[in-house]
């Protein structure tokens, strides 16, 4: 995946005394704003109001066909400075989606280095035997973590940390506030985040038809974030937490 154009307008990396906010966005401007379709092959990404996690919109990736590629991206310019990220966001799975995935994957969300070289972290939805797991890869690929997928038709909160360093390094992520997994004392890579993809993209084209929205997503380099957390409109990034 690489951005198809540059970045210009819409919030900046900023930081503050009190935490160091990469960006959040909680989509009521209504707008795709900071954001670029990365992908958008065999479905539609778009602005809805059909469900939100907070306020009145969210965005909405719905494929219709098998291989659907379905993904926003952002470039963040100074990001590449810190080896702390944690990202929280609120994913909404349809049954309908999640349903149509038997013996399949999608990737949700990927993190890779300024020059493309590591995919840092990469998570994903995958099916084995009608049992699905959510399941963080990190390092390139070169191992996991994972813990079951809660259930369909309802707004649940993910966060992932990644503290990259190519011996010392630490990975967990949670679910609706609860730890699922972490690994301590690990390679998680050689670069630092910088280029940051969310949507549905599936695995290998797979045929796996439906909606799954997102909202409320939060990058940060300096602590856990949370489910309280709440994006307010026109706040300035790097601005205190709010709950």
């Amino acid at each position: 995946m690489r951005l198809s154009l540059a970045i210009t307008l819409g919030l900046l990396l900023t930081t503050s005394s009190f935490g160091a906010t990469i960006l959040q966005d909680n989509f009521e401007h209504g707008t795709f704003g900071i954001w670029v379709k990365d992908t958008e092959n065999n479905g539609t990404i778009s602005i809805s109001t059909d469900t939100a996690s907070s306020g009145q919109y969210s965005i909405k990736f719905n494929t219709t066909a098998a291989d659907g590629s379905l993904t926003i991206g952002r470039y963040e310019t100074g990001s590449s400075n810190y080896p702390i990220l944690y990202i929280r966001l609120k994913i909404y799975f349809t049954s309908t989606y999640l349903g149509n995935m038997t013996n399949e994957e999608c990737s949700i969300i990927n993190s890779f280095d300024e020059d493309y070289l590591q995919n840092l972290l990469s998570a994903r939805v995958e099916d084995v035997g009608g049992s699905k797991t959510f399941v963080v890869y990190y390092n390139d690929y070169g191992a996991s973590l994972s813990g079951a997928l809660p259930s369909s038709d309802t707004w649940h909160t993910y966060e992932i940390y990644l503290y990259r360093h190519a011996t010392e390094g630490n990975i967990s992520f949670w679910i609706d506030g609860v730890l699922v997994d972490s690994d301590t004392g690990v390679d998680t890579g050689d670069n630092n985040p910088a280029n940051f993809y969310f949507g549905i993209d599936s695995i290998g084209g797979d045929d796996i038809q439906g909606t799954v929205y997102m909202d409320d997503i939060v990058l940060d380099n300096s602590r856990y974030i949370g489910t309280g957390w709440r994006v307010q409109e026109g706040l300035a990034v790097g601005s205190p937490y709010h709950y």
